[in-house]
This record gives structure tokens, C-alpha cells and sequence, in this order.
């Protein structure tokens, strides 16, 4: 039966069905192509910016830690009111950025974590942090340097570690990363459509003869 065929009719028919596979394949591509999107947006909103929330977190705790020692050695009023107000100033400011990433997508381990942060983090504040700068404003020296030793210094390594565990979980998110290995096969696709299409488009205008 195709022996009879000729050379345009052939070519007729290997240009239909590409052009089958390429409605095919393009559709694909461009659902693909918005999926991955989405995931990017979604990687983007809560897993780069809750990054940078924890980053900024760690940062300010490390700041009021370094301000509590600093007035023990430069014990004049002006360094006190400016670490102290500076203290109050960045646990404010940790609130609010602990507000906006609670707000964030939470995988159930980073959850328990955040939890765990949460709570030893209050305890550095009321136990620790708030009863040295009472302290220190009240030129009690010595009292204030007794809190940094025996609260302060010990309940800053939970704070510290849990904040360091919820990094190292987000990290290892990036490091699995299937919403890439999603986009790199759509970008496969897509250029398998695009060549197809011009392979195609060389086959539309090539002079048939019978």
C-alpha cells in the first residue's frame, strides 16, 4: 500500500503526525512550564525569605548578646542607655520578623523546632536579657555581670542551636530540590517542541514534487 505512495504524499503523512507529537509535546511543556512556576513562587515565598527571617534572627540575638557584655566593660551611662536601648530595640524588632515567618509554610519538624526556639527564646528574654538591662540601668554592675555568667550565657546556647537546627532544616530542603529536576525536564520539553517546530516548518516549505 505506502509503495504506491509518492514522495509528497509520504512526506504529507510524516508531516501530520509531527505535527501531532508537537500539539502533544507543547502542551505538555507549557503545563509543565506553569507548574513550575508555581514551585519557583512557592520556594521563593517560603523557603528563600523564611532564609533570610532566620538569618536576620540569629544576627540580632548574636547583637544583644555582644551589647550585654559590652556594658560590662564600658560602664559609663551613656554606653548603657545606648546597648540597653538597643537591646530592647533588636528583641522588637525579633518579634516582629518571628510573627511574619510563623506565618510562613512550616514542614511538621520545622514546626516542633520553631516551638522549642520559641520557648527557650522567652526564657532568655524574661529571665536573662530584661533582668540585665534592670540591672545595668541601675548601675548595678556587678549584679548584671552575675546574670550574663550564670543565665544569659547558658540559656543562649538553646536559643542559639534551635535557631541554627531550623536553618540547617530549611538548607537541606534547598539541597533535595525535585521542584528543580521538575523545571530542568520542562525546559527539556519545551526545547524538543521548539526544535521540532522549526523541523517542521523546513518540511512546510520544501517544494513537493510528485
Amino acid at each position: 500500500m505506502f509503495k504506491n505512495w509518492t514522495i509528497k504524499s509520504r512526506l504529507i503523512v510524516i508531516i501530520f503526525c509531527m505535527a501531532i507529537t508537537l500539539l502533544g509535546i507543547g502542551s505538555v511543556a507549557l503545563f509543565g512550564m506553569s507548574k513550575a512556576k508555581d514551585s519557583l513562587k512557592t520556594v521563593y515565598e517560603d523557603r528563600i525569605i523564611a532564609l533570610d527571617q532566620l538569618t536576620n534572627i540569629e544576627s540580632l540575638i548574636l547583637q544583644n548578646h555582644l551589647a550585654i557584655s559590652a556594658n560590662l566593660v564600658s560602664q559609663t551611662s551613656d554606653s548603657i542607655s545606648i546597648n540597653t536601648n538597643k537591646v530592647e530595640k533588636n528583641i522588637s524588632e525579633i518579634n516582629r520578623i518571628w510573627e511574619s515567618y510563623m506565618t510562613s509554610y512550616l514542614k511538621p519538624e520545622e514546626k516542633i523546632l520553631a516551638a522549642k526556639f520559641a520557648d527557650d527564646r522567652n526564657k532568655l528574654i524574661t529571665q536573662g536579657l530584661k533582668p540585665a538591662i534592670a540591672a545595668l540601668r541601675a548601675n548595678e554592675i556587678k549584679k548584671a555581670a552575675r546574670i550574663d555568667m550564670d543565665v544569659i550565657r547558658p540559656l543562649y546556647q538553646p536559643v542559639g542551636q534551635g535557631i541554627k537546627a531550623l536553618r540547617e532544616t530549611l538548607n537541606n530542603s534547598f539541597r533535595q530540590r525535585p521542584w528543580v529536576n521538575f523545571a530542568v525536564v520542562t525546559g527539556e520539553l519545551a526545547c524538543v517542541w521548539h526544535e521540532l517546530r522549526r523541523f517542521s516548518s523546513h518540511f512546510l516549505h520544501f517544494p513537493f514534487s510528485g
